[in-house]
């Protein structure tokens, strides 16, 4: 498996914010929602994610307002 990494521009980096918000929601202890199929994806693009955690809400990712 080819192990480079994923060069995104701003724009496509700001889209995946709410699917790596639903991938880390799904992973935490007591998820409120889980999607695996979000934590696949990340995890198969290679994608940081603890960057967006800091900035955004995981009530975001499941549309709890």
């Amino acid at each position: 498996m080819d192990e480079r990494k994923l060069q995104l521009g701003d724009v496509q980096e700001t889209a995946l914010i709410p699917l790596s918000n639903r991938a880390t929601e799904t992973l935490r202890k007591k998820p409120r929602v889980q999607d695996p199929k979000a934590v696949q994806v990340i995890k198969e693009l290679n994608i940081e994610t603890s960057k967006f955690d800091k900035t955004i809400t995981h009530e975001s990712a499941i549309g709890v307002f």
